[in-house]
């Protein structure tokens, strides 16, 4: 059985619909909270070891228990597949060094 964090569904809700990011002109609470963000983010394409690569489309919430899902498109083993990711799949993702390689910062 795999654990997963769940968020409330009106956060995943505000976090899919954009409302979690900040506002233009918004104090940064710290640049390490930018750095590091919570979950993959629509726009940005993640890259690690043997030529893995994510690009995240968009993202859903389940309509029940607010869990987000990352939508997109990963390049493994020398093609591009559709896919979905979850909350642990992130977190195994951070722990193996995959990193944010988006041209300036993505969408």
């Amino acid at each position: 059985m795999r654990l997963r964090r769940l968020l409330p569904a009106a956060e995943a809700r505000r976090h899919v619909a954009g409302e979690g990011r900040r506002e233009k002109g918004a104090e940064k609470s710290s640049r390490k909270a930018d750095a590091t963000p919570e979950f993959f983010q629509p726009g940005h394409t993640y890259a690690g070891s043997g030529g893995w690569k994510f690009h995240c489309d968009t993202l859903t919430a389940h309509p029940e228990d607010g869990e987000l899902t990352a939508l997109g498109w990963r390049f493994f083993n020398g093609s591009w597949q559709p896919i979905a990711y979850e909350q642990d799949d992130w977190e195994a993702h951070q722990a193996n060094g995959h990193t944010d390689v988006t041209d300036g910062g993505g969408a």
